[in-house]
């Protein structure tokens, strides 16, 4: 599954692409995803370096989350960009690597029609 937005701060394109049990992923899709919890994986779009399984172009891979992180679902993570709208900077050293919150709303939607997330957000969310 793949999202395709921009930074309607920047106007920079990302992809965003949803990584499954049983999914390949890593350079050259060399790895294979084990685990339940989806991986959600970030790329600059401007640049032709990685490519999905089916040969669409991703970009240039930048980071990759548990889809739980994001919902603040794994029992360490206090915050939910998902849920709470906020931006993500997605490389610290990168300026160019922060998606804004439009883009997040718009992957929330995304995450939503797909089935993955729910709108529906824990009252206390835990903490560490």
């Amino acid at each position: 599954m793949i999202f395709r937005s921009e930074n309607q701060t920047t106007g920079i394109p990302f992809t965003v692409r949803v990584v499954h049990q049983g999914d390949t992923y890593g350079l050259r899709n060399s790895l294979i995803h084990e685990r339940e919890d989806p991986l959600i994986e970030f790329f600059d779009a401007r640049f032709d370096h990685e490519r999905a399984e089916d040969g669409a172009p991703l970009g240039q891979f930048i980071s990759r989350y548990n889809l739980s992180t994001l919902e603040a679902k794994d029992g360490f993570t206090t915050h939910s960009p998902i849920h709470d709208g906020s931006g993500i900077d997605l490389q610290g050293d990168v300026d160019a690597w922060v998606v804004d919150a439009d883009f997040i709303r718009g992957l929330s939607d995304f995450l939503v029609e797909q089935g993955l997330i729910t709108r529906d957000v824990p009252e206390e969310i835990p903490g560490p």
